[in-house]
């Protein structure tokens, strides 16, 4: 019986002393914060209807992305992708993406799921990690982190812009990217399949070769 008591004691104060202490998940998201000036991110992908791209190699293009214009989805705006993969067939397909306007996140919507995942971070300061979509595989159970490994400068078509350095993480050959701010994707690189550059673009009416 006596010890039986301090056992049943023991459990009482564990109890009430649990009760006292507040304990914080490990697993909790932080706090989501609109994204002061968040307009100024938006140039590292611009989505403005009429924006065109081409990409390929050094000896070729070999498709074109152009922004053809916009659609409610799920009450929300989003920007009509066209791409046409420069072959015999011309083939062709269609995205539909947005960006949000406070945490300057690039969505993609995806019909198969009736859903959106997110592509990039426009804000990601260098060394964050974010979750990304971008040219992996989707779905509600698929999770892919992208880290930005740099922001530097560089000269492309005769001018200087600022570019990001983006690495996803989590699996073997994934991909690299880099983002151009005012030009959008600049180029990707997958280990073992290589990848492609731009070779041409229209931003806002001006072009670039």
């Amino acid at each position: 019986m006596k010890d039986f008591l301090i056992v049943f004691s023991s459990i009482l104060i564990i109890a009430y002393l649990s009760s006292c202490i507040k304990f914080e998940s490990i697993n909790e998201p932080p706090e989501v914060k609109e994204i002061p000036d968040s307009t100024n991110y938006f140039e590292y992908y611009p989505l403005d209807i009429g924006n065109y791209w081409e990409y390929g190699d050094i000896d070729r293009s070999r498709f074109s992305v152009e922004v053809i214009g916009d659609t409610i989805i799920q009450k929300k705006l989003f920007r009509v992708l066209r791409e046409i993969r420069f072959s015999s067939k011309m083939d062709t397909s269609f995205s539909y993406e947005r960006i949000d306007s406070s945490l300057c996140y690039v969505f993609t919507f995806d019909p198969f799921y009736n859903s959106e995942f997110k592509l990039d971070s426009l804000a990601a300061p260098k060394g964050k990690f974010y979750e990304g979509s971008r040219f992996v595989s989707r779905g509600p159970w698929i999770s892919y982190r992208v880290k930005c490994e740099s922001i530097d400068t560089i000269t492309i078509f005769n001018e200087k812009f600022e570019t990001k350095s983006l690495q996803f993480y989590g699996a073997t050959d994934l991909p690299s990217y880099i983002l151009v701010k005012g030009l959008g994707l600049y180029q990707t690189f997958f280990f073992r399949a290589g990848g492609y550059i731009l070779k041409s673009a229209i931003i806002k009416g001006k072009y670039y070769n």
